[in-house]
């Protein structure tokens, strides 16, 4: 156990993917001091999305970006302010017609902060008292596959690029019809990391035995700190995915940046079928 403990923390620091946000992007602080002098800007890069508070780098708003995509893209949503009675909250949650179980973020967030899947009024309860900004009620997406596609198109070109096109592999383990939960993920490697926050949040859990074949997502939230692995899809990018986003970055200016994305498979993304936008 010890052996296994020293190995995931000499693993986390030699990996850069693991590196914690600010010192992962500290390098790039020389390239945006060079870019500030020489565009005499310090908010030089707001231009890349002009329909986005900040370009779209920091503060800007869930809701201003949904209510730019195309809406068969967008799962259905509402706004929640921490100031109404939960009985309101019920109210609304009936009137929208999302159903349990669905999940709930900030409306201002990043890298997961605070998204939670909500399976019943008692949970939802408590996380509208808890939480002290306006959030979001969104019914959950059950596909399989998410992706990422980061795109960008310069303003007076017809045509943008994929630069990158990203399998996100959710933190997940599969029962046996023995061991137990805690066993399974006491075991799974990608979850060393994170022992301690996912035990205290499957507390309840951890002696259920999770049937044969049974597969249990330990985190909905696809980045890496929390447990999901990456799985670099670049090459597979075609002309119909490229079409897909051109087609969106039209409607919504969105020039540079970041899509997530849910589909039934990778597969079918690449044919143009049906996939809606996560945004965790």
């Amino acid at each position: 156990m010890l052996f296994r403990a020293v190995k995931a923390i000499i693993d986390r620091v030699t990996d850069w993917h693991n590196w914690p946000f600010y010192l992962f992007y500290f390098p790039i602080s020389y390239a945006w001091v060079w870019y500030y002098i020489k565009a005499r800007s310090l908010w030089f890069y707001t231009a890349s999305n002009p329909t986005l508070a900040f370009g779209g780098f920091e503060g800007e708003t869930k809701s201003s970006i949904y209510n730019q995509l195309p809406q068969e893209l967008c799962p259905q949503s509402i706004y929640i302010h921490p100031s109404l009675s939960f009985r309101e909250v019920l109210n609304q949650l009936h009137l929208s017609g999302i159903k349990y179980p669905f999940v709930v973020k900030p409306d201002i967030g990043m890298m997961g902060l605070l998204f939670r899947k909500i399976e019943n009024e008692q949970q939802l309860k408590i996380y509208h008292t808890q939480i002290p900004a306006t959030y979001i009620i969104q019914e959950f997406v059950d596909m399989p596959c998410e992706v990422s596609v980061f795109y960008m198109r310069k303003p007076a070109c017809s045509n943008g690029v994929i630069t990158a096109f990203i399998e996100k592999v959710l933190l997940e383990v599969t029962g046996d019809g023995v061991t137990t939960l805690n066993e399974l993920i006491s075991n799974h490697p990608e979850a060393t990391p994170f022992l301690g926050k996912i035990k205290k949040q499957y507390s309840n859990s951890l002696q259920t035995i999770l049937p044969k074949g049974y597969r249990f997502c330990i985190s909905h939230i696809a980045n890496r700190y929390n447990g999901a692995r990456f799985i670099d899809l670049t090459h597979k990018v075609n002309g119909t995915l490229n079409n897909i986003f051109d087609n969106i970055s039209y409607q919504t200016q969105f020039l540079y940046g970041r899509y997530d994305i849910k589909c039934s498979s990778v597969e079918e993304m690449l044919q143009g079928k049906k996939l809606y936008h996560s945004g965790i």
